[in-house]
C-alpha cells in the first residue's frame, strides 16, 4: 500500500506554522464572517431581541462545537502521527472509526439538548420574545449538529494529511452557501430568524459533501468501518478526545456563567455581548486557526521523533500569536466608530462595544498562548494538562474576575473580568509546556539541517539563534 508523505517533518517550521495557520484562518474567517453578517441582517429587521436571541442560541450551540472539537483534536493528532510514522492503513481505520463514534455521540447529545431546550434557555436568562426567538432558531439548527461535526472531523483529517487548501476550501464552501441563502431566506421569503437558521443548515450540508469528496475520492483515506475496529480504536480516540472534550467544555461552561451575568443588565447588554461574540472570531480567526494548524505539524514531528522541531513549532506559534493580537487590536481600535455605526447599537450596548474596542482585545495574547500550549499538550500525549489549564482559566481566572468586577462596575465589569481572567493561568501553562518540551530526549534529529544545541535539554532555555529556521 502506498504511504502518505509526512509533509511537516522537513523544511522551515516557521513556514509550516504560517502557511497552515493562514490557509486555515481564511476558511474560518469566511465562516465566522457569515455569522457576523447573520447578526447584521437580523439587526436590519429593527428588533434588538433578535441579536439577544442569537446570543442565547449560540450559547447552547457552543456546547456542541466544544464537544466536537475534542473529536477533531483526537482525529487530527492520530492521523498526523500515523502518517508521520508511515502507517497509512491504520490512519484510514482511525478515520472510519471516528466518524461512527462522532455520529453516535453527537446524535445522543443533540437529542438531549433538544429535549431540555426550554429549560436551558430559561436557565440562561432568556425571557419573553427573546425566549421565543431563541427557541425557534435552536430547534432548527440543533438537529443538524451531527452533519456539522462529521464535516468538521473530515476537515481535521485533511489538516492531518497536510492538505490545508482543501481543509480551508471546505469552510469557504460552507460560508458561501450560508451567505447566499441568508438574505434570500431572511428577506425575500420573509422568514426572519428561521431563515437565518435554515441557511446555516444548508451550509452545513454543503460542507459535509465537499469534505466527503476530498477525503474519500481525492485522498482515498476512508476505510469501511468495522465493528471490531471501532471497539479497538475507541480507547486511543477516547484517550485524546475525552480530555480534549472536557477541556473544551470549560469554555461554554464559563461563558454560560458570563452570559447569565450579562442577562441581569437587560437585552441591550446581551445584544452587545452577542455582537462582540460575533466580532471576536472574525477579528481573531488567525488566532483560533493557530491551535488546529500546529497540531498536525507537532503530531507528524513527534511521530517521526523530530523533537527539536516540536520545540521550534511551539516557540514560533507563540511569537506569531502575540504579533497577530497586537496587529488586530490596533485595527479594531482605529475602526471602533465604524463598528459602532455598522451594528446600530445604542445606549449601554454601544458603551460596551466601545470598551471592548479600546484595549481589552490586547488580553487575547493570553488566549493565543493558551491555544498553542494546549495543542502541544494534546499532541505530546498529555491532554489532561490541557483540561487542567482550561478549567483553571475559567474557574480560577474568568469566573472570579467577572463576579467581583461586575459587582462594582456592572456590565462593564463583566467585560473587563472576561479579558483579564486568563492572564495568570496562561503564564503558568506556558512555563509548564516549555519544561515538558525541554524534557524530551531527541533520538532522531540526525537528518535535521540545524545542529542541536548542547543546552537544549535545559527546560529553561530555547534553541539559540543558530538553530532558527528562515521562512
Amino acid at each position: 500500500m502506498q504511504q502518505k508523505e509526512a509533509r511537516f517533518i522537513t523544511g522551515s517550521t516557521w513556514r509550516h506554522v504560517i502557511l497552515m495557520t493562514l490557509t486555515n484562518s481564511i476558511g474560518l474567517t469566511a465562516l465566522f464572517l457569515v455569522d457576523l453578517i447573520d447578526l447584521y441582517f437580523l439587526n436590519l429587521l429593527g428588533e434588538q431581541e433578535m441579536a439577544a436571541s442569537v446570543g442565547f442560541s449560540a450559547q447552547i450551540l457552543f456546547y456542541i462545537t466544544a464537544m466536537s472539537i475534542g473529536l477533531l483534536v483526537a482525529v487530527g493528532i492520530l492521523v498526523s502521527q500515523h502518517i508521520g510514522a508511515q502507517n497509512t492503513k491504520l490512519a484510514k481505520q482511525i478515520v472510519a472509526s471516528s466518524l461512527v463514534i462522532a455520529t453516535v455521540l453527537l446524535g445522543i447529545i443533540s437529542a438531549i439538548l433538544l429535549f431540555y431546550l426550554e429549560d436551558i434557555l430559561t436557565l440562561l436568562g432568556a425571557k419573553g420574545r427573546t425566549f421565543d426567538l431563541s427557541l425557534t432558531y435552536a430547534r432548527i439548527v440543533l438537529p443538524s449538529s451531527v452533519i456539522l461535526v462529521i464535516g468538521m472531523v473530515l476537515s481535521a483529517v485533511l489538516r492531518g494529511l497536510g492538505d490545508a487548501r482543501r481543509s480551508m476550501s471546505s469552510t469557504l464552501v460552507c460560508a458561501l452557501v450560508n451567505l447566499i441563502f441568508d438574505p434570500l431566506l431572511i428577506f425575500y421569503f420573509d422568514m426572519g430568524i428561521s431563515g437565518a437558521a435554515w441557511a446555516s443548515v444548508l451550509a452545513r450540508i454543503a460542507m459535509l459533501c465537499y469534505c466527503l469528496y476530498s477525503v474519500v475520492y481525492i485522498h482515498k483515506m476512508l476505510a469501511m468501518p468495522k465493528l471490531k475496529n471501532i471497539f479497538n480504536d475507541f480507547l486511543p480516540i477516547a484517550k485524546l478526545a475525552g480530555p480534549a472534550l472536557l477541556t473544551n467544555l470549560a469554555t461554554p461552561i464559563g461563558s454560560t456563567f458570563v452570559i447569565r451575568e450579562v442577562s441581569h443588565y437587560g437585552d441591550s447588554a446581551v445584544a452587545a455581548y452577542a455582537t462582540i461574540g460575533r466580532i471576536i472570531p472574525v477579528a481573531f480567526s488567525v488566532l483560533f486557526a493557530l491551535s488546529g494548524a500546529i497540531s498536525p505539524i507537532i503530531g507528524q514531528n513527534f511521530g517521526a521523533k523530530k523533537y527539536r522541531r516540536v520545540s521550534e513549532t511551539y516557540r514560533n506559534s507563540v511569537i506569531f500569536a502575540v504579533g497577530i493580537v497586537i496587529l488586530v487590536s490596533a485595527i479594531i481600535f482605529i475602526g471602533r466608530y465604524h463598528l459602532l455605526g455598522l451594528f446600530n447599537l445604542s445606549g449601554e450596548a454601544s458603551q460596551l462595544l466601545m470598551l471592548f474596542c479600546s484595549g481589552l482585545t490586547l488580553f487575547f495574547i493570553a488566549d493565543g498562548i493558551l491555544f498553542s500550549t494546549n495543542s502541544v499538550f494534546n499532541s505530546l500525549g498529555h491532554p489532561l494538562y490541557s483540561t487542567l489549564f482550561n478549567y483553571a482559566k475559567f474557574f480560577l481566572g474568568i469566573i472570579p474576575s467577572v463576579y467581583i468586577l461586575s459587582h462594582f462596575y456592572g456590565a462593564k465589569g463583566v467585560m473587563i473580568g472576561q479579558g483579564i481572567g486568563p492572564v495568570l493561568i496562561s503564564i503558568v501553562a506556558f512555563g509548564t509546556c516549555r519544561r515538558m518540551i525541554g524534557g524530551l530526549k531527541n533520538n532522531s534529529d540526525d537528518e535535521d539541517p540545524h545542529p542541536r544545541e548542547k543546552n537544549f535539554t535545559n527546560p529553561l532555555l530555547w534553541p539559540t539563534s543558530s538553530a532558527k529556521t528562515q521562512i
